[in-house]
């Protein structure tokens, strides 16, 4: 593979250098034409014999990137669109500017990059407007489209670009991956052997763009040369400004509390000569006086019991400045957390490639990609989290979990949309009335998913028949939904322009030690079942299901099944009337799919479990997502105490979910068969 990459970057510069002749506005390709080949190694882990080696190297030599301090170059590492907009800037040599008012909503003036989006703000794609801010995505990754589109137009062949030949793109595989505004831009580029494609016939123009392929990206155009077209003709480059010096330089904080294991950033912020402020955080460089800390660039970290002092070297200005730090014996243990971001109007597609972002107490504490399924699962120091998600132009969507030692935690699944406007309707129903809905219901909607507090968005109350609607910029919005003998009801849901059924569910106030259990799903599947198997006086235990949907003991009631749903969204709702001694268990069951033996449909539904008591909600559960299995077994109940249990398993006969520990799993060779609904 190698061997035929190097192959194809040689044909592109050799096919770039005969163009080069007839264009005498292009330098960088007489710089090259006088090139001596030099194999020197320059990074440890760009070896003479990597696909990129040439590329790298130029590209290091004139500046156009820079490796890191340990000396690599992390050739596989992706590019943010801010990163990649200081390359391009550079690579063109335009000026900078100091920037007073961003066109951008989401880009600081004070901000390290500021100036070079400013000055090849017209290289990218602008991105639809939110709320009409329009947004750069600074910190997104700068996918391959993306790039490939700036060199066009940084190369002028715009003008080339209405008349491209876009066949060309039927020879990859992917070529419906193309964003069709760019589709114009990526043909021109292959027409002018500024790219060539994967070895296995894709184009992959929506992946991350690595180091290595930038490099080569621009080595290629460096030997290819401008085009005719107006590219960046029509930006007035700026005149260099005079550099204002800094005055003063403040810490942040000056002390912290943590505990072991814990971090926190230190920042810093510059009071400059003309009156302005700037980020002085990148040029910091922390120490610490013993071990009881850890210092990874600005980041301090917790390591043993003790007191700690920051200092900052390399730079007079905060020579004399500390952080105290004081760190305690006492750490949380560790849980887990699993969840997944999905598209908002395909509810069972996974996002793939979505940054995920873990934030306790208001910092960071860590950033992951989603895999192919849209699934993240990471381990996290117990406690409360913030988890946003962010995909390409598409809204930020965000959840809130606490994560409990020795446990996982599922999260509900984050929904994006990259609508602009949209509505949120539905319906309002009774968990306690067999499709009964619920009229006069006041709706109040916050910006975010899980607000509970701040202003609101939009305010709403549903009609006779239960239904609601509200027109909102697209995005996650937090409804709170309330009216008197219900438990107020909190649920994220999402404004997009396909305005898909997003209901809410109600349930009455319970009585003294009364319990009860609401399942709601998506469309898919169309009948999931709950099963509760309990104790009674006797000694015996019962099991409440579709089938027997009450349980008495000695003529008393204990349990019901209130609610069957078997046409997809649910309620269904069980009910502990009364609370007797010994263990009760709640499993979900998907009588749908129930003879299939490697579904995930259950898994991919969305269920959410919530269990109620008196008049409070104790507990949430969410399945967990992409697994095979056909039972749900969610939690287990003893003494008033929920123990999660959160199991995905396989079962068919309905009858077989029996007491708790007993259930009889599906066996391959014995077909059970149940009576029908």
């Amino acid at each position: 593979m190698k061997n035929k990459l190097i192959s194809a970057v040689l044909s592109a510069v050799m096919i770039g250098s005969a163009m080069v002749q007839g264009v005498s506005a292009l330098s960088y390709g007489e710089e090259w034409a006088g090139y001596k080949e030099d194999s020197t190694q320059i990074y440890s882990d760009i070896p003479q014999t990597h696909w990129a080696f040439d590329a790298i190297k130029r590209s290091s030599e004139t500046k156009w990137f820079n490796g890191y301090p340990d000396g690599t170059f992390r050739p596989n590492n992706s590019i943010n669109r801010a990163e990649g907009m200081k390359v391009f800037v550079t690579f063109l040599g335009l000026q900078l500017n100091t920037v007073t008012e961003s066109s951008y909503y989401d880009v600081e003036p004070s901000a390290w990059y500021a100036p070079y989006i400013e000055a090849g703000k017209k290289l990218y794609v602008e991105k639809a407007a939110f709320n009409g801010d329009v947004p750069f995505n600074p910190e997104m990754p700068l996918t391959r489209e993306d790039a490939i589109h700036a060199l066009v137009i940084a190369l002028k062949y715009n003008n080339e670009v209405e008349f491209a030949d876009q066949s060309v793109l039927n020879m990859f595989s992917d070529a419906n991956s193309i964003s069709a505004n760019l589709k114009a831009y990526v043909a021109t580029a292959i027409n002018k052997q500024l790219v060539s494609g994967m070895d296995d016939g894709t184009i992959r123009a929506q992946d991350p763009l690595t180091r290595a392929q930038f490099a080569t990206l621009l080595y290629r155009a460096s030997m290819i040369g401008y085009g005719t077209g107006g590219g960046l003709a029509d930006i007035q480059e700026p005149q260099q400004p005079e550099t204002a010096s800094v005055v003063s330089v403040s810490i942040t904080p000056v002390s912290k509390t943590i505990n072991i294991g814990e971090s926190f950033a230190v920042t810093a912020q510059a009071t400059m000569s003309d009156g302005t402020t700037a980020d002085y955080t990148q040029k910091l460089t922390l120490s610490a006086d013993n071990a009881n800390v850890t210092v990874s660039g600005n980041t301090v970290t917790g390591v043993q019991a003790g007191t700690s002092v920051i200092k900052f070297t390399g730079d007079n200005l905060v020579a004399d400045k500390t952080v105290s730090v004081t760190v305690n014996e006492v750490a949380a243990a560790n849980g887990k957390v699993s969840g997944k971001v999905s598209y908002a109007d395909r509810p069972e597609v996974g996002i793939s490639g979505a940054e995920v972002k873990f934030i306790k107490n208001g910092t960071v504490i860590k950033s992951v990609l989603t895999d192919d399924n849209g699934q993240y699962n990471e381990e996290l120091q117990a406690g409360s989290y913030r988890i946003t998600a962010s995909y390409r132009d598409y809204s930020e969507g965000q959840v809130s979990v606490e994560i409990t030692e020795n446990n996982t935690t599922y999260a509900d699944t984050i929904f994006l949309t990259n609508d602009r406007e949209g509505t949120i309707s539905g319906k309002v129903y009774d968990a306690f009335v067999q499709d009964g809905t619920i009229a006069g219901v006041k709706i109040v909607f916050r910006q975010g998913g899980d607000t509970r507090e701040g202003a609101a968005a939009a305010e709403t109350v549903s009609n006779s028949d239960g239904t609601f609607s509200v027109t909102l910029p697209a995005g996650t919005y937090t409804a709170e939904a309330s009216k008197e003998g219900y438990i107020t009801e909190y649920k994220n849901l999402v404004s997009q322009s396909a305005g898909s059924e997003q209901n809410i569910t109600l349930t009455p106030e319970l009585g003294d030690g009364e319990w009860r259990f609401v399942l709601t799903w998506g469309e898919q599947p169309y009948d999931l079942d709950s099963h509760l198997t309990g104790p009674t006086v006797s000694g015996d235990r019962f099991h409440v299901y579709y089938s027997a949907k009450n349980a008495y003991a000695n003529s008393e009631e204990l349990a019901n099944l209130d609610v069957d749903d078997i046409t997809s969204y649910g309620p269904e709702t069980v009910t502990i009337v009364k609370l007797t001694e010994g263990k009760y268990r709640y499993s979900i069951h998907d009588y749908t799919n129930r003879y299939s033996s490697n579904s995930s449909a259950m898994s991919n539904s969305n269920a959410v479990v919530k269990v109620y008591n008196g008049s409070n909600l104790i507990k949430t559960f969410h399945i967990p997502t992409n697994v095979e299995g056909t039972l749900w077994t969610v939690f287990e109940l003893e003494n008033n105490t929920i123990t999660p249990i959160n199991e995905i398993s396989q079962i068919r006969n309905p009858s077989g979910i029996t007491s708790a520990g007993e259930e009889n799993v599906y066996d391959a060779g014995v077909i059970l068969r149940s009576e029908e609904k």
